[in-house]
């Protein structure tokens, strides 16, 4: 089952960096990291929902199918994509996908349009940019930071939600509690508070550090209980 939760907040966070003051580059490489996190969960495909940010931001590239540098060396492939509604293009588009064979582009019957996102080697529009990985801690605080810019309280308590609640989970630091504290939740703690949540619905019980149901902090390591407690503590 899909985890829509983190979808609806990586969607809310690309339509943050789209409104930020970055560079068109800088951009690109944020909204990269953003669907590069997303991956690392159990997301789904979310592209379209934001098809025209994409675009808008040179994110993605658009090919005609003829156009496409594959078309000539796989024409029986390329003449039969125009049928399918949706495809994923691999870089050798008649085997299955592998750790050598990835997804280098797709195709989309609505649009009409192959895709390429930002990062593809078929990706050609702004071939200076890079994608510049960041660590998941390093990227959130950046987006809090980013959303406390924007006075947009509702990055800031779900972001600060997921760091604690997802992020400490499925990427454990080796950094201590203090360390933690030190390098991000003091500040991420001192953006939280400048924020009223007392009329703030959460997008899901997962993202709601007020509110964490006694089953789930059983659960928690000490490391995630103890962040609980000092960031929501003033």
């Amino acid at each position: 089952m899909s985890m829509y939760e983190i979808e609806d907040l990586m969607e809310k966070t690309v339509r943050l960096i789209d409104k930020s003051d970055f560079k068109p580059n800088e951009k690109r490489n944020f909204i990269w990291n953003t669907y590069d996190l997303q991956n690392q969960f159990d997301c789904s495909f979310t592209h379209f929902r934001l098809m025209d940010i994409l675009i808008k931001n040179e994110y993605v590239q658009l090919y005609d199918v003829e156009d496409f540098p594959l078309a000539k060396a796989y024409p029986d492939y390329f003449a039969e994509l125009p049928n399918k509604e949706f495809d994923y293009i691999n870089k050798n588009p008649l085997e299955e996908w592998s750790e050598t064979n990835q997804e280098i582009a797709y195709w989309d019957r609505e649009y009409n349009k192959i895709f390429a996102d930002f990062g593809s080697e078929f990706y050609t529009i702004n071939e200076n940019d890079i994608c510049q990985k960041y660590e998941p801690f390093d990227f959130g605080l950046f987006v809090i930071k980013e959303g406390r810019k924007q006075n947009t309280k509702s990055i800031v308590y779900h972001w600060t939600s997921f760091m604690v609640i997802y992020l400490l989970s499925w990427f454990p630091p080796k950094n201590s509690t203090n360390e933690l504290k030190a390098r991000y939740f003091s500040e991420i703690k001192k953006i939280f508070h400048q924020f009223d949540y007392i009329d703030h619905k959460a997008l899901h019980q997962g993202l709601d550090i007020n509110y964490i149901p006694e089953t789930w902090l059983e659960d928690m390591s000490e490391t995630q209980k103890e962040l609980i407690r000092y960031i929501t503590q003033e």
